[in-house]
């Protein structure tokens, strides 16, 4: 687990020392990967999607699905407030045109999720809600005459990608947070110590899987 946190984090930080615009510009590429990828993976599990498998289900009233709405609202939506960090970089082209582009990009997210969502059902049925990366469980299921299969790897890749860019912009938060309450004049100086003290932080934070849940799914979204 070190070698892999650390590894990340030493990417991440490397990036975050590039500046902001070297991040934009190279994540750009990795978004649209992810997102053709996850939309081709979506598109091959098709032949074993059940419509009847929509049809409403919920043996435990509407509770368990208000539960999902609020961890979904903490986590991965809820975090978009950090991003207010980054809000006095951006130059936009008229009033409302950065409004509309960060809604727009809301929106896609949102309904890339609902879509994983109600494509995993489709697959799985009743069972979709216990497994932990609906995505990735879904691409393991796709087979095409035996040629194209257990391509979960791919989609594992790409959630890899998404993690990095993930930490990278969260790096880039603190650090600036960080330099600005220190008052240091090169905010890139920061950038390797607090990467180190992250990966001491993620080998330490967390037990085992289920306090992680706990932590992830149960407290965070009322702190956030």
């Amino acid at each position: 687990a070190y070698v892999f946190s650390a590894t990340s984090l030493l990417v991440a930080a490397l990036t975050v020392r590039a500046g902001l615009e070297a991040m934009a510009r190279m994540f750009v590429l990795l978004v649209a990967v992810m997102l053709a990828v996850s939309l081709l993976v979506l598109l091959l599990a098709a032949p074993g999607y059940h419509l009847e498998y929509l049809m409403p289900f919920a043996p435990q009233s509407v509770k368990p699905m208000l539960h999902a709405t609020l961890v979904a609202a903490g986590f991965p939506f809820g975090e978009v407030l950090l991003f207010c960090v980054l809000l006095p970089c951006v130059h936009a082209e008229g009033p409302g045109d950065f409004s509309k582009k960060l809604f727009g990009a809301y929106a896609v997210s949102g309904a890339m999720m609902t879509m994983s969502v109600l494509c995993t059902i489709l697959a799985f049925g009743p069972a979709a809600g216990s497994f932990q990366y609906s995505l990735y469980r879904l691409a393991s299921e796709v087979q095409i005459a035996e040629i194209i299969q257990r391509i979960e790897s791919v989609i594992g890749i790409t959630m890899i990608l998404g993690s990095y860019m993930k930490a990278t912009v969260y790096l880039y938060i603190l650090n600036v947070l960080t330099a600005e309450c220190l008052g240091l004049s090169d905010k890139r100086l920061s950038a390797f110590p607090l990467a180190l003290i992250c990966v001491f932080l993620s080998l330490t934070m967390f037990d085992n899987p289920a306090d992680f849940y706990t932590q992830v799914y149960v407290i965070w979204p009322f702190m956030v």
